[in-house]
């Protein structure tokens, strides 16, 4: 018969734990080395410029016009999504703006292509529905036929005033996905190029 010893005893549940530990030290470091090494198929390009291209005039009655407007992107790496955003407001000679901001069909109407763009009544951005091949041009946001544009519909409310935009695009990659397998335009602006 074997007498129990009680060091030997502890030393083999030592071995154990030290040997069950070092596993799980071994899986969890193989856990950070493989997340870290993960690479997401979204790999940031150095984007240039945009260009926003467009026909900003008044007529004889000093009445506003804003058509032909459309996009370019000088980025020469990937296609990118454009989104645009567009500020109406009275201003005057040194760049004052009203305190009453002008109202759409009322002071201004706008028509624009919602057969290549589409207004996301959440932000009231304008998204590109396709992507803008590497140093290419959007269809035209304003202006693919005749009666789209942004009009003046009637008088500023105050004398010195006109009617004023300011547009601001914005771009983003059209290709790969982020870490969590969405789309980077899904994730960074929360849209789709299609909608529906």
């Amino acid at each position: 018969m074997f007498k129990k010893h009680p060091k030997r005893k502890a030393a083999v549940i030592i071995i154990a734990a030290v040997f069950v530990l070092s596993l799980s030290i071994a899986s969890f470091a193989k856990y950070i080395h493989s997340t870290g090494e993960s690479v997401s198929e979204l790999v940031p390009g150095e984007y240039q410029k945009l260009t926003i291209n467009c026909k900003d005039s008044y007529d004889e009655n000093g009445f506003y016009d804003l058509s032909l407007l459309s996009v370019s992107t000088e980025d020469k790496i990937y296609p990118l999504y454009i989104r645009v955003m567009i500020n109406v407001t009275w201003q005057n000679e040194q760049g004052e703006v009203f305190g009453q901001q002008p109202i759409a069909n009322k002071d201004y109407s706008l028509v624009f292509n919602d057969s290549d763009w589409f207004c996301d009544t959440h932000d009231g951005k304008y998204y590109c529905y396709t992507d803008v091949p590497v140093g290419g041009t959007t269809e035209k946001l304003i202006g693919k036929t005749t009666d789209q544009k942004l009009i003046q519909l009637r008088a500023a409310p105050a004398e010195g005033y006109k009617l004023k935009t300011e547009i601001c695009a914005q771009a983003i990659q059209a290709t790969g996905t982020t870490g969590e397998g969405l789309p980077a335009i899904e994730e960074a602006w929360g849209a789709s190029p299609r909608p529906y």
